[in-house]
């Protein structure tokens, strides 16, 4: 109900492998651990992802004026993890500001290019319909 334009493209089975592939990358990068060159830039953009993707669904909740699943998970689980986080490797001197701010930015705009797929994918199955 949120962006009709994206009903073709986003479906029960790509939320599901989207959430899947998160889980798995979260879970790669806890067993990598922090001693891992790239570990903290990821993490740290993992985090911007969920944090962002949190945010979405605030807003779709909001606009439709109905609960958007996942909307509680990323209240309550997502943006406090990602907002400690983020606090935690800046005040311990482990991130620069640089390091957080290009994860944050990083992050924050994988909603706006998934969306952006989304919408080249409905309007592409809507023609070939």
């Amino acid at each position: 109900a949120y962006s009709p334009e994206n009903r073709l493209s986003f479906t029960r089975g790509y939320a599901i492998a989207i959430n899947g592939l998160m889980l798995v990358a979260a879970g790669v990068l806890g067993w990598l651990g922090p001693d891992w060159s790239r570990g903290l830039s990821l993490w740290l953009t993992l985090a911007a992802i969920l944090g962002a993707n949190a945010f979405l669904h605030i807003i779709g909740t909001w606009r439709t004026q109905r609960y958007a699943p996942g909307l509680m998970t990323g209240v309550l689980r997502k943006l406090p993890r990602g907002i400690w986080g983020f606090w935690h490797f800046l005040a311990s001197g482990e991130a620069t500001l640089s390091l957080a701010a290009t994860s944050l930015v990083l992050g924050a705009s994988f909603d706006f290019w998934s969306n952006l797929g989304h919408r080249v994918r409905s309007a592409l199955s809507g023609r070939n319909a």
